[in-house]
């Protein structure tokens, strides 16, 4: 989130357009009405960046159902590339992430702690990929 609003403000986009929930514990109920309301009271918005593919693919379903058209009148991106993501209507585009890496990485660091009694901070990174499906068009 705040990663999102650093680019929005780099990028002189104001107001922030964001949806307020928990991205953890929304229901969908509550993030297919957040997205519907963000893009209806925001007609200027022409993509939505999603936290997750599951949020995506929930906006996607709420904005098919008030009319609005993916990617025709909005282009929705995801992030996690889960497996429903390709099969979604339209397809979901969306960003990878080496989640087999991220699983050995977290391991490794686990067993360094336990084998070193070490609680030193480590901070990793992993550079997601993007995979481009049918939920976005390039707007000029």
């Amino acid at each position: 989130r705040r990663g999102c609003l650093k680019a929005l403000e780099d990028h002189h986009i104001a107001p922030p357009y964001c949806a307020d929930f928990s991205v953890y514990e929304a229901q969908r109920a509550e993030v297919v009405e957040s997205a519907v309301k963000l893009v209806q009271h925001n007609r200027q918005i022409t993509a939505l960046a999603c936290a997750t593919d599951d949020i995506a693919i929930a906006s996607i379903s709420g904005l098919s159902q008030a009319g609005i058209s993916v990617p025709g009148d909005v282009s929705v991106i995801g992030f996690d590339d889960i497996e429903m993501a390709e099969s979604t209507v339209p397809a979901l585009t969306t960003m990878r992430v080496n989640k087999h890496s991220m699983g050995r990485m977290a391991v490794q660091i686990l067993l360094n702690h336990a084998l070193l009694e070490t609680r030193d901070c480590v901070n990793s990174y992993f550079r997601p990929t993007l995979v481009e499906r049918a939920s976005v068009v390039e707007r000029t």
